[in-house]
């Protein structure tokens, strides 16, 4: 039994939708080509690629990278010292075991 059988199902059908709308487009045709698209949707994705294009030169002029805050070190060797600790001190747990029961 599947969890989200029916919206599998669903999904499965929409891809087969789509997949017949694309085999019936001519050959020479681009899968959602320009012609495709209203005025008002051409001028949409014109602002949108100049908001990507100003973010993308933003970016590279930043050459820090990402800024860390005020407690982000703090917070970020704390995480590392609950991530590693218990590892760490189970090893060094196997290793005395180890030693204990050879020497």
């Amino acid at each position: 039994m599947v969890f989200f059988q029916k919206k599998n199902d669903r999904a499965m059908n929409w891809l087969k939708e789509q997949n017949d709308k694309e085999l019936e487009k001519p050959d020479d045709a681009a899968p959602y080509s320009p012609d495709e698209f209203s005025e008002d949707q051409k001028a949409e994705n014109t602002a949108d690629e100049d908001t990507i294009k100003e973010k993308h030169k933003s970016h590279k002029n930043n050459k820090k990278g990402m800024e860390i805050e005020k407690h982000d070190m703090s917070a970020l060797t704390l995480a590392a010292f609950l991530v590693f600790m218990p590892i760490a001190i189970l090893i060094l747990g196997l290793f005395a075991l180890i030693s204990w029961l050879f020497f």
